[in-house]
């Protein structure tokens, strides 16, 4: 959201049991949003939107969701902006 006017600027938050009973958080901006090139390498290890970014971040994340059995994925907000949402199946207390 570097390039969004500050007072532009949101970054929401969100954590909720889904229709799955998955934990699932949501990270949602209104920033500048990602383009359909970006989307399709965006997990992709080494590849990177900053100037200088190294391109392991997203991809790292994803790995470690994953071997918690969990999901990351991203998608478009409509107006404008991202949403990296992540689900982990719930913890059952013994």
């Amino acid at each position: 959201m570097h390039a969004t006017h500050p007072a532009e600027r949101i970054l929401l938050i969100d954590a909720r049991l889904n229709g799955e009973e998955r934990v699932e958080i949501r990270v949602t901006d209104r920033g500048p949003g990602i383009s359909l090139t970006e989307e399709a390498q965006l997990f992709t290890p080494f590849f990177t939107t900053k100037p200088n970014g190294m391109g392991i971040g997203l991809a790292i994340c994803r790995s470690i969701v994953e071997f918690h059995e969990g999901h990351l994925t991203f998608e478009r907000v409509p107006g404008g902006g991202s949403a990296f949402v992540f689900t982990l199946p719930p913890v059952h207390a013994s």
